[in-house]
């Protein structure tokens, strides 16, 4: 079968957008903030760099909150291409930086773009 060209080095291939819903694990309902923001954060696979790929804040909630990270929330203006690890913060005062308090959590492994119920629960308190 015949495969498709690979983009153009630099070109930006950006591909659709990661979907899913973040959850609190039960043992974290009674400590979550009130109030405060999600940040779903993208970052290369396996990458130590503090800057992330991709990045959306929506309102934090208790219950499961469906989120969407693609093209648009790129940051640096670089493609929105993966595979990429996806990490959640529960953020108290919505600040990018991390403080005590916070929760966060991971998906389980790393994802691309169009990837869809890539759930992420939160599981781990700052």
């Amino acid at each position: 079968a015949p495969t498709a060209p690979a983009p153009a080095p630099g070109a930006a291939a950006s591909g659709p957008p990661i979907t899913g819903t973040i959850t609190v694990h039960d043992s974290l309902q009674s400590q979550t903030p009130a109030g405060g923001h999600f940040f779903v954060i993208a970052r290369p696979a396996g990458s130590t760099s503090p800057m992330p790929l991709a990045v959306v804040r929506l309102p934090a909630s208790a219950s499961p909150t469906p989120y969407s990270l693609g093209p648009e929330n790129v940051m640096g203006g670089g493609p929105f291409a993966g595979p990429m690890d996806l990490s959640v913060r529960w953020d108290q005062d919505g600040s990018a930086g991390k403080q005590p308090g916070d929760l966060t959590g991971v998906a389980g492994q790393p994802v691309s773009p169009g990837a869809t119920g890539v759930d992420v629960m939160l599981t781990q308190k700052l």
